[in-house]
């Protein structure tokens, strides 16, 4: 039998046969084509995540939110058509769709990150400015403290601002710039509070200082009159002052409490007592700080003042309002040390204790302007 006859009688075999391979073939090109997308899509997918990554890297979620957001709804997209696709048979999978979202993600997760990376650029420089800022306000507030009557208060507060000044330098050097942020916030607010009472203070010594000069007016009439001996001191001048009729015949360095920029308000507080005042008595020995001169602290004006301050709350109810209030000895430190009273150097006290007796006048005022 030859070859023609064979086809003949085999035809609808070969046929069959024939259509069978051909649609192996066609499979098999179509099971590669698929899988060589289904590939090609994977690949874009994992470049997509890699480039997640990296915006997030460099906070895009929160200075690109509304691109980064977008990028990610198109990955979600992304991921549902994938995942239909492989569901599907085969030979009726189609990856464009997959492709489409995953190559739009792609697009706008590296917007995202430019646009990151622009604002974290600017948020570092403001930051930074925003630094420098508190930085010259907490020079200024030193210089001013530094040139006026110690409050503890005060330094305690410009020592907490300097401590969060510094870990938000720390902070921004680290490129931590949410914290930094934070932190410079805390201490904005602190210098911020800082400010104000340094203001309110000198507002209110501008309306104290008329009160002042009275008492100081007055301790001077009272020296010409009588003509004796009278002390005004000068707190923020640190200077204690001896008039004898009425003319400075004196003047002494002096130290002052550790708190002496305001008012005393009651026992431990630290503050020297700003009113009018008499030597009570004189103690050339037996003082705890070589000599002394005792004055009548609290007088009533203090008490007055003592009381109201309690009913107000300003200060606690259990306070007591202080006591032995002197002019002493050991001083000369050239720091103010004392609980609230007024200490000359010991050569110093000797020549007041010369002249001085029970009953001279003793003004203590925050700032007179005797002294220039």
């Amino acid at each position: 039998m030859n070859i023609k006859t064979f086809v003949y009688r085999h035809r609808w075999l070969l046929a069959t046969l024939a259509g069978v391979v051909m649609a192996t073939t066609a499979f098999l090109v179509r099971w590669h084509s698929v899988s060589e997308h289904y590939q090609e899509t994977l690949g874009r997918y994992r470049i997509l995540l890699a480039e997640l990554q990296t915006a997030e890297r460099n906070h895009a979620g929160r200075f690109a939110t509304a691109t980064f957001h977008e990028s990610h709804a198109l990955l979600d997209s992304a991921q549902s058509e994938l995942d239909r696709q492989t569901a599907a048979w085969l030979i009726f999978r189609d990856y464009a769709r997959a492709d489409s979202f995953l190559t739009r993600s792609v697009t706008q997760v590296r917007k995202a990150g430019q646009e990151a990376r622009q604002a974290a650029r600017s948020f570092q420089e403001e930051t930074r400015r925003r630094r420098d800022q508190l930085a010259s306000r907490i020079v200024a507030l030193k210089e001013s403290l530094d040139t006026s009557l110690f409050r503890l208060e005060w330094h305690r507060m410009l020592e907490v601002a300097d401590d969060r000044l510094r870990l938000a330098s720390d902070l921004i050097d680290d490129e931590h710039l949410t914290a930094a942020g934070k932190s410079l916030d805390s201490c904005t607010a602190v210098v911020s509070r800082l400010e104000a009472r340094l203001h309110s203070h000198r507002s209110d010594e501008v309306a104290k200082q008329e009160v002042w000069d009275q008492w100081v007016a007055h301790t001077l009439e009272e020296s010409r009159k009588k003509g004796i001996n009278a002390i005004v001191v000068d707190k923020s001048a640190h200077r204690l002052l001896l008039f004898s009729r009425g003319t400075i015949s004196a003047s002494f360095a002096c130290d002052l409490g550790y708190n002496p920029a305001v008012q005393k308000t009651r026992s431990g507080d630290g503050a020297t007592p700003e009113g009018m005042y008499r030597v009570t008595r004189k103690r050339p020995s037996g003082s705890k700080y070589y000599k002394a001169l005792m004055l009548n602290f609290p007088n009533q004006q203090d008490r007055t003042r003592f009381h109201d301050n309690q009913k107000k709350g300003v200060i606690p109810a259990e306070a007591g309002i202080g006591g032995l209030i002197e002019i002493h000895g050991d001083g000369g430190q050239g720091k103010d040390w004392t609980d609230g009273c007024v200490a000359l150097s010991n050569q110093d006290m000797d020549k007041l204790m010369k002249l001085v007796e029970v009953g001279t006048p003793v003004t203590i005022v925050r700032r007179s302007g005797l002294v220039r």
